[in-house]
């Protein structure tokens, strides 16, 4: 619900994810989400491709968020950032605003972790919260994204929480992540969403 309040449209994200990820699942694979949260993308494309034969896996730092795991559903307490992670036989990885969250020199080995675990023609596709590549252009993107935040939020409640992102968030410019991307091998990268400093990707191996 957090999310919902926080990041515009971010209830079209998922559907246009769940639309785009017919084209990508495969049989006798495995679909990995990272900073899984409750568990939602993975349960609802579970349903809605029930006729494919493969596994739905999710790692989340949180252990109180993270639901049990059931028949071709599984979700572990996970450092996407530690040794014990891996993505393996993937047609499908996603990372939904949680990259933003890790250093950039760990984020890079993450990223070409993911690359190495997806089949050829696999997809992965990121969300980010960038910075500009404008002072200009951020400071309206900024005070813009405040105003549409003022409909769920008090001033005081927008101060606060971007004072607790301060230290945890470390975001990269749009350019910097397409980078990271192409670093870890990506060729085919396209923009799928963007609202004000909100940006999601769609990338081929």
């Amino acid at each position: 619900r957090h999310l919902l309040s926080s990041v515009p449209r971010y209830d079209e994200i998922h559907n246009i994810i769940y639309g785009m990820a017919k084209y990508f699942i495969r049989d006798k694979t495995n679909v990995y989400d990272i900073g899984c949260s409750t568990g939602l993308l993975l349960k609802k494309l579970s349903r809605l491709y029930a006729e494919k034969d493969c596994h739905y896996i999710g790692y989340d730092i949180s252990d109180n968020l993270l639901p049990e795991s059931r028949a071709n559903l599984h979700f572990y307490r996970r450092d996407v950032a530690g040794r014990n992670i891996t993505f393996e036989n993937a047609s499908l990885v996603f990372s939904i605003f949680t990259l933003q969250f890790l250093e950039p020199d760990k984020r890079q080995e993450v990223v070409n972790k993911i690359y190495g675990g997806l089949k050829k023609t696999g997809a992965f596709i990121i969300t980010e919260k960038i910075y500009a590549a404008h002072p200009k252009i951020q400071d309206i993107f900024t005070f813009l994204y405040y105003d549409w935040k003022k409909k769920y939020f008090t001033s005081d409640e927008i101060y606060k929480k971007e004072e607790d992102l301060r230290d945890m968030m470390f975001n990269l410019t749009e350019d910097e992540n397409v980078e990271m991307l192409k670093e870890a091998g990506f060729r085919i990268i396209e923009v799928f969403y963007k609202y004000y400093n909100f940006v999601g990707w769609l990338c081929i191996k």
